[in-house]
């Protein structure tokens, strides 16, 4: 069971605020998996040391904001990752992190105000996990009324009937979100206040995994290319098709930086005479003349 008090946002302990890594300063306290940290110093990773993942996004997010047709340096480039070191706040090893603001949930650190407050029981930053699972449990109690009380032919996320004229999905076998009720049964429709087949989708992925042999319907397990002539999934035959709700998706099309580094898309440009922008020069930080 994953733990979190607030819904939306996640956790958030008591009194924190949100920092960009690079803003970071020598002794701020943060939190990393409900322990306090205090930061011993921060720095760029070297652009050596970056991973596949940081030299994609890095092109995607240049490509779309150089200046002039230029790029950022990879040197000053405001969401570089970040290597952060640290140590336990009461003392021992320290540790090094890398961040990667570019991420979303690492977008930014969680700095602890020198004056927190924490659980005068267990030591944890308040809120603690003890108060997480009274919590939880309250609200599972009410979900189990709210499951029980749904009529046969409703959706299994809405409640409201299915009709012959909606598009729905069944999942045979055992009810994973009420033994020993009938098969869930979702609509497919997306949209507010609904998001049915969103339900659906995550209903899914533990229905594939409950049982050998299940195939999804909804959802891949891969990455999805679009490129100039034709989609791609690095899932193979295991890929319902382009429709279905991908880990990531990405499109060639109208990206310069991608279309010239794509084999496939390079050849069926040339093939239908799409002329691709040549790279951008990457500024030195010296004025050009």
């Amino acid at each position: 069971m994953r733990l979190k008090w607030d819904d939306a946002l996640g956790w958030q302990p008591e009194g924190a605020r949100e920092v960009p890594a690079l803003q970071l300063q020598a002794d701020d306290l943060i939190e990393v998996e409900r322990a306090l940290w205090r930061v011993a110093g921060v720095r760029s990773v070297p652009v050596a040391e970056w991973d596949d993942r940081d030299r994609e996004h890095y092109d995607r997010n240049t490509a779309l904001t150089a200046p002039g047709g230029r790029r950022v340096p990879p040197e000053t480039w405001a969401l570089r990752p970040v290597y952060v070191t640290v140590r336990p706040a009461r003392g021992g090893p320290g540790s090094r992190l890398r961040c990667q603001p570019y991420m979303y949930r690492q977008a930014a650190v969680r700095v602890i105000p020198a004056h927190h407050p924490v659980c005068a029981e267990c030591g944890e930053l308040y809120p603690c996990r003890h108060l997480e699972i009274d919590r939880l449990a309250d609200a599972g109690l009410a979900e189990l009324e709210n499951l029980e009380a749904i009529l046969p032919g409703c959706c299994w996320h809405c409640r409201e009937p299915v009709t012959e004229r909606q598009k729905s999905i069944t999942y045979p076998g055992d009810n994973l979100l009420l033994p020993g009720a009938p098969p869930p049964l979702f609509h497919l429709r997306n949209s507010a206040p609904h998001y049915c087949a969103t339900a659906a989708i995550g209903y899914e992925k533990s229905w594939v995994k409950a049982g050998p042999g299940r195939r999804p319907a909804l959802h891949c397990p891969g990455r999805l290319t679009k490129h100039i002539d034709g989609t791609e999934c690095d899932a193979g035959d295991q890929c319902p098709g382009p429709t279905a709700n991908h880990l990531s998706q990405r499109s060639h099309q109208g990206n310069a930086a991608w279309l010239r580094d794509c084999e496939r898309c390079a050849t069926a440009c040339r093939r239908q005479g799409i002329t691709v922008p040549a790279a951008p020069q990457t500024s030195t930080g010296r004025n050009d003349r």
